[in-house]
């Protein structure tokens, strides 16, 4: 018989499997701690995070609370630490005090038994009020059925009879309770007077005490504190891709979680306090604004720092979701989505600076740039080139610009001799060639020259222009962009025909309608000295042929490629390229190109970064091109600060648009203040006149600020609104002794509203127009106005020039303002002001104090009484004409 091999049931069921499962169950046991492990402190860093810095909080705020204790145990006076206080004495002396009037006060059998007293008349005011307000309670229900049923038509009287009836008992009980209450108030006065001393202690105490006691309290906060996620919900401010607005949330505050806090400033990241927190966090509170609002990166992402900074992948920058963090001084071109109105924003230097230079150098000449469509273009005028510059001057500084001019404006293209002969042929022969001539005269040309160089020296040329050649690194250091303002004239004579200079003086808007340069009201006479001594500034390179190259027509045909290739015509005008577009990359939102998107042709000695491609573009700017890439960019020769701030400001040019109700919505005032200082900015009339506490730059020329342009400061207040209009737009000589001549702009009716309204605002004047009633004045005030201004007592006509009539002085350095246009130019309020206290209103100014005390005026001028002198001075001041 064949044996059986099948294993039987029962033997299956004796196998033991318990090995198995032991391994399955310590690996499913495995898996889920870590599971648990991974979801609660893997992916949750910011625990960490949060336990460390709870951690040195509280090791913070126990140092202080053992500091303070330890202050107070040395028997420092505690008046230190409150100030105004009305008793300053020892923490100990303090407590003794507190501990005697204690003792004294409980030892006090007339405080014990009053103490009582009130005890009992508490119980029974309390029963009193308790009967009152179960009766109005009463009341209250019986009066709702009573409306009821008179409603319904139902018999009410029963109840209008209870409602007599709770009147009646409530008003029983208030004799007794105004007894009660009248009571209390006595032996409450009585009480007071007896616990006076032991209550001034105590609250001395008290408020010694009240800081301890809030540390105490913050210390058991921190203490009591868990993990959690800190999220800022900021609504309506992201869109999705409808357009729809949506809330965007913002959780960088679980790491970072001594952004918003004093006394982390020292602290490692991330806890450290916010930089200049008062400026950044003042008006925007994180609460409200969050952190990837100006930062950027991923706000919602919390399980690495990586995500929450954003990706580092070239392919992976969504822009609002997953883009890069911000970093250093780029943070500051996320300022620009809220506060593109203000010019020099505080907080964002580099920004303002960006802005300006972008301007300055015309890149939006070439790149088509929102919001900078309407300005004018930078570069000269070239349509009649030929009438104003020598030809071989034109063909060198086509080639190169900077041999000329070291800060010039003109950036260089590397054209060979080839490509410069071509494009100065076509400039020469599309221009204009009107024909300026010098006057005739016989004047010794020794002389003229030197009468111009005066001239120049003193009439405020120096406001605008270098006659010496200044190093960009110079500039550089001295804080300022490396740019002249004005062309510098040091080699004017290199450049420039005569006879086109001397007609330029004269009237620059006859040659460039256009132009900031302002009108001197040079006579002929000074227009030709001034131009005989610039001709001696440089030496003429003449150079043979040069103007008969010019006319070959084939070159001319090449300088018009090169030019419209290069697009010259985005700087200057010049004619056949009126109608020439742009060519250079739109840069509206160029802060948002990936790295992806960047060619960086073969350079690899560069990170492959937004921010280093830009840095080597705008320093080297053809660095990235190939065989198949032809780049045009000409060199601007930036200087390391120059770069940082135009990289800043490109990083801010972005698609990104906020909700109103985040951006910054300037004020009348404010924006009247913006506008101006565009003003200043676009006319450089900070180069003549100190203005919002920066000095002038032409007063280094002068020997005394006295000869000099004057400080605007304060102007707004100082003159009336009107005559600063009618100045402005046509100057008057206010100061005869002056050298220096206040010019004649091209401003418009718009910018010259703009200044006024300027300096008006600066100076927090609300009053657009004053009115002088000059006629309503009291003819006796004009006596004793004009007897105090008299040699006898002020002397006023000593210093200051009264019409034609010069002072009496001869020291000009002591000549002051014309006092008969007072009347019409100055504000009758600030002459009250300036006469009370001139150095006050003037540091510098050389008027002196009258009325420097109370009983400085003269006694017996209205019974000494100041400021009645001082108002019969301004009125007098007032009516002040030639006659006078």
């Amino acid at each position: 018989m064949k044996a059986n091999t099948a294993v039987s049931d029962d033997v299956l069921e004796q196998k033991s499997y318990g090995r198995v499962y032991f391994l399955v169950s310590l690996a499913f046991l495995l898996t889920v701690l870590w599971a648990v492990w991974d979801e609660a402190v893997t992916r949750r860093p910011w625990k960490h995070y949060q336990v460390a810095f709870d951690n040195m909080e509280y090791g913070q705020l126990k140092k202080r609370l053992e500091g303070l204790k330890a202050y107070l145990a040395k028997d420092h006076n505690p008046g230190k630490l409150l100030p105004g206080l009305p008793e300053k004495i020892s923490y100990h002396q303090l407590l003794k005090h507190l501990e005697k009037a204690r003792e004294e006060l409980e030892q006090n059998r007339e405080y014990k038994v009053l103490l009582k007293t009130l005890k009992n008349l508490d119980q029974n005011l309390y029963s009193v009020n308790q009967d009152i307000q179960f009766a109005k309670a009463e009341w209250e229900e019986v009066y709702y059925k009573f409306k009821i049923a008179k409603r319904q038509k139902q018999a009410y009287q029963p109840y209008a009879d209870q409602i007599k009836t709770l009147e009646n008992q409530i008003s029983s009980y208030k004799p007794e309770q105004r007894v009660l209450e009248q009571k209390k108030k006595v032996l409450e006065k009585t009480m007071k007077s007896l616990t006076a001393e032991y209550d001034k202690y105590n609250k001395l105490y008290q408020a010694v005490t009240a800081e301890i006691d809030k540390l105490g309290r913050q210390l058991k906060s921190v203490k009591q504190r868990w993990p959690q996620v800190k999220q800022v919900v900021i609504e309506s401010y992201d869109k999705n891709n409808f357009g729809e607005p949506i809330l965007k949330v913002d959780r960088c505050q679980s790491c970072h979680l001594g952004i918003d806090k004093v006394g982390f400033e020292k602290a490692p990241e991330p806890f450290k306090t916010h930089p200049q927190r008062t400026l950044y966090l003042g008006k925007h509170s994180p609460e409200r604004f969050g952190c990837t609002v100006c930062h950027r990166g991923q706000g919602s992402a919390v399980d690495s720092v990586r995500n929450a900074h954003g990706s580092l992948h070239e392919t992976d920058q969504t822009p609002g979701q997953n883009e890069p963090l911000l970093k250093g001084v780029e943070i500051e071109a996320s300022c620009r989505k809220c506060h593109d109105e203000v010019t020099d924003l505080p907080g964002a230097p580099l920004l303002s600076q960006g802005k300006r230079l972008f301007k300055e150098l015309g890149c939006y000449g070439c790149h088509t740039t929102k919001g900078f469509e309407e300005l004018d273009k930078v570069g000269a005028d070239l349509s009649r080139i030929a009438s104003k510059v020598a030809p071989n001057w034109l063909l060198r500084w086509v080639k190169e610009p900077r041999k000329y001019l070291s800060n010039t404006k003109m950036p260089s293209f590397e054209f060979n001799d080839q490509e410069g002969l071509a494009i100065a042929a076509y400039l020469w022969s599309s221009s204009d060639k009107p024909l300026y001539t010098m006057p005739d005269g016989a004047i010794d040309p020794e002389e003229v020259r030197e009468k111009g160089k005066a001239l120049i020296e003193v009439i405020g040329c120096r406001g605008c222009h270098k006659l010496e050649e200044t190093p960009a690194w110079k500039i550089a250091a001295e804080g300022g962009l490396a740019r002249d303002f004005a062309p510098n004239l040091y080699q004017v004579a290199n450049k420039i025909k005569e006879g086109w200079l001397f007609n330029w003086v004269q009237n620059p808007r006859q040659y460039l309608p256009k132009t900031r340069m302002p009108n001197l009201r040079l006579t002929p006479g000074e227009a030709q000295f001034i131009s005989a001594y610039m001709m001696t500034l440089g030496d003429k390179e003449e150079k043979a042929g040069i103007e008969d190259q010019l006319k070959d027509k084939g070159l001319i045909g090449q300088g018009r490629k090169l030019i419209i290739d290069y697009g010259c015509y985005g700087c200057h005008d010049i004619k056949g390229m009126e109608k020439q577009p742009k060519f250079g990359t739109e840069l509206t939102i160029f802060g948002e190109k990936k790295a992806a998107e960047l060619e960086f042709g073969y350079v690899t000695d560069i990170d492959l970064t937004w921010s280093d491609w830009v840095t080597t573009k705008l320093k080297e700017p053809r660095k990235f091109a190939t065989e198949r890439i032809k780049l045009k960019m000409p060199n601007f020769h930036l200087t390391d600060k120059e770069i940082l701030a135009l990289k800043v400001f490109l990083k801010s040019l972005t698609s990104e648009t906020v909700p109103l109700s985040y951006v910054q919505v300037l004020s009348d005032t404010k924006s009247n203040i913006e506008q101006g200082r565009q003003m200043v900015q676009r006319y450089n009339c900070q180069g003549c006149h100190q203005i919002e506490g920066k000095d002038s730059k032409i007063v280094a020329y002068y020997e005394s600020r006295h000869l000099a342009p004057p400080p605007l400061d304060g102007e707004g207040d100082r003159v009336q609104p009107r005559w600063l209009y009618n100045f402005l737009m046509k100057p008057i000589t206010m100061r005869p002794w002056l050298q220096v001549r206040m010019p004649t702009f091209p401003f418009t009716d718009k910018e010259v509203l703009s200044l006024v309204r300027y300096f008006g605002s600066i100076d927090k004047q609300e009053r657009p127009y004053i009115f002088v009633d000059a006629e309503g004045v009291p003819k006796e005030n004009i006596e004793i106005g004009k007897l105090l201004a008299s040699k006898k007592y002020f002397n006023c006509f000593k210093c200051h020039q009264q019409g034609q009539k010069p002072p009496e002085e001869e020291e000009e350095a002591s000549w002051s303002i014309d006092l008969v246009l007072g009347k019409d130019r100055l504000n009758p309020d600030w002459i009250v002001k300036f006469l009370k206290d001139p150095k006050k209103i003037n540091d510098r100014t050389k008027m002196p104090s009258f009325f420097f005390a109370k009983d400085a005026g003269p006694e017996e001028v209205l019974q000494g009484d100041e400021e009645k002198q001082i108002q019969v001075l301004r009125d007098f001041l007032l009516t002040l004409d030639q006659a006078n």
